[in-house]
């Protein structure tokens, strides 16, 4: 009965989600074996697809195709295009079958039927280093945007956003151009594309700069299908359900060198439906299966009152399911826990997969044995109130340490429910560690200098304002320290921009090397560096401060055996004596800095 109460609980929580593999029917067999589907393609979109100079089709799009072509033997030939142009054109006159990467829209829903989504990427915006980060992207006004024409994200643009400057380009790397040489002020693209962009053609000055609104925050590649043929656009969604975020991504890396997991939470979702749609699909089997057992055991009780065998198979045939039940639970990929009095008294092998304990070691462990720290109190708060049926957040993030160490974050969800007739509480468990240490990565990317891996102007403001409060707190002074390295152009002009980025990242190393780790330095402007001083206690030796980091500047670089010699202007500001809010401390650091250089007359 117990295991019964499981499953049920497993049913209430996954039948809003749940998906269905469905066979082929005859007539989508017969179309694979009559017809010979003609492809359109973007012949220069690459890494997401390309007609390469041997006339070979390449890319994500390409690959992930191919895959979804010979899943269910479907016969294509590449319809090649010198452009995109001629692509529609092509489309347009009836040429084309089936467009295997587009992006939907209403406009584009009158002309074709889209299939699902095979490639989720999330669309970001990109500005320059020294601009700062955009908060709330509806509220841009005036602003202009460089966007590739024949792109979903230019049609909603234009539609949805009127205060915005479009600027139409022909390429991705022409809108990455007009940014980076600040005759345009963003451009919103894909990651995967951005990041291929930037390092294939090195616009190093460009930045991870913003949030979006959700209605364009994702970028979903679909296939594209003629409106008279649903079928065929049935077909390759039966193919497209097969492919899993891991396949996805590991072809999406073969061609964009992206190290992160790329995984969408409605993909994981979707991913997790299938696998738990063949267990309630058991179940109901299992189900059907016993409700004719019982109308047979009526009709045997009749005719077969005293027949004690016949009593005796059908209760062997009642355990044999309770134990199909036990197998469909621990062939789950999902943790299953079942917590009642503070410990766990049920567990599926994914929960020993996920903490790394043994079967004897899970056995009635307390539940928050292996809880981090700094979560107990609220995992512990969360519990009880479900125990005591309140309303509760339907997932819960937090994070645990396995038995091996290490840590890992979870996501669950849970109900309350009755075991052994006494409350317990059922738990979900999924470990979303990669999700986590993704958005991480990216939350990085936006507040880092890229080419100095050091705070951008934007973590430094966040710097500041910690400084100001601790130093309200305690009574205590710090220092901001305004740094320009002088003709710094100059080497640019002389020996190249790559000398002057690797010039750049070894000043960036050696003031790291002259401070301490409490101590902040970071990269605001092209040859421009702050640095605060927590706890400043010396303010009448500021001038061996400055000595210090023009002393440690000036010594000579050897890069790509060039020798150079580099010399800096400082402009010293002390909070609150100069100044009590960033702005303030700016100004003054910087007329500071400006006197420094006329007197040294650089």
């Amino acid at each position: 009965m117990a295991i019964t109460k499981i499953i049920f609980a497993l049913i209430l929580l996954i039948l809003p989600s749940l998906s269905f593999c469905i066979d082929l029917t005859e007539d989508e067999k017969n179309f694979i074996q009559n017809e010979i589907v003609r492809v359109c393609v973007d012949p220069d979109w690459y890494p997401y697809e390309k007609i390469n100079s041997e006339g070979e089709y390449i890319g994500i799009v390409a690959d992930l195709f191919k895959v979804m072509a010979s899943r269910v033997n479907l016969k294509y030939t590449i319809m090649k295009t010198s452009d995109w142009e001629e692509t529609m054109t092509l489309s347009k006159n009836g040429k084309c079958d089936l467009i295997a990467g587009m992006n939907e829209t209403p406009e584009r829903q009158k002309k074709f039927l889209f299939t699902s989504s095979y490639f989720d990427d999330p669309n970001i915006i990109v500005i320059r280093e020294d601009d700062n980060y955009i908060s709330d992207f509806k509220e841009l006004k005036d602003k202009s945007i460089a966007i590739p024409t024949e792109t979903n994200i230019f049609e909603i643009i234009e539609t949805n956003y009127p205060n915005l400057k479009i600027i139409p380009t022909k390429s991705e790397k022409e809108a990455f151009e007009l940014v980076s040489s600040k005759k345009a002020d963003i451009t919103l693209r894909p990651l995967t594309m951005a990041v291929y962009t930037i390092k294939n053609y090195g616009f190093f000055n460009l930045k991870i700069g913003g949030e979006l609104p959700r209605e364009i925050s994702q970028n979903s590649l679909k296939s594209a299908v003629r409106n008279d043929l649903p079928i065929l656009r049935d077909i390759i969604n039966k193919s497209i359900s097969t492919i899993t975020p891991q396949e996805a991504r590991k072809i999406a890396n073969d061609h964009a060198s992206i190290k992160v997991d790329y995984r969408i939470d409605y993909k994981l979702i979707f991913y997790l439906s299938l696998i738990f749609g063949s267990i309630l699909g058991i179940i109901i089997l299992w189900l059907l299966h016993t409700r004719q057992l019982n109308e047979k055991l009526q009709k045997l009780r009749a005719e077969l009152l005293f027949k004690l065998q016949e009593n005796e198979k059908l209760t062997n045939a009642l355990k044999e399911s309770e134990h199909s039940h036990q197998k469909i639970l621990e062939s789950s990929h999902v943790g299953i826990s079942v917590i009642q009095d503070g410990k766990i008294v049920y567990f599926n092998h994914a929960l020993t997969e996920i903490t790394g304990y043994s079967p004897e070691e899970l056995n009635n462990m307390n539940y928050i044995t292996n809880i981090y720290p700094d979560d107990k109190e609220l995992v512990s708060t969360i519990h009880k109130k479900r125990l005591a049926n309140e309303d509760v957040p339907k997932f819960l993030t937090f994070r645990i340490k396995r038995k091996d160490g290490q840590i890992i974050w979870l996501e669950t969800s849970g109900s309350l429910f009755e075991w052994q007739d006494k409350p317990a509480v059922i738990n979900f468990i999924s470990d979303i560690t990669l999700r986590v240490e993704k958005t991480n990565r990216i939350k990085h990317a936006a507040e880092h200098d890229f080419l100095t891996k050091l705070p951008n102007r934007l973590l430094l403001k966040d710097r500041v304002e910690q400084s100001i409060l601790f130093s309200r707190r305690d009574n205590i002074n710090f220092a901001f320290i305004f740094v320009d390295i002088n003709h710094f152009k100059k080497v640019n002009d002389t020996y190249g921009h790559e000398i002057g980025d690797l010039l750049l990242v070894d000043i960036a190393k050696r003031l790291k090397h002259l401070f301490r780790e409490t101590d902040t330095v970071a990269r605001v402007a092209g040859d421009e560096f702050v640095i605060i001083l927590n706890n400043f206690k010396d303010i009448e030796d500021d001038n061996k401060i400055i000595d210090k980091i023009k002393s440690t500047i000036g010594e000579p670089y050897t890069l790509s055996n060039i020798l150079i010699n580099i010399t800096c202007a400082v402009g010293l500001a002390i909070y609150p004596l100069h100044g009590n809010t960033i702005e303030e401390l700016y100004r003054y650091s910087d007329v500071r800095m400006y006197q420094d250089k006329k007197s040294s007359k650089i």
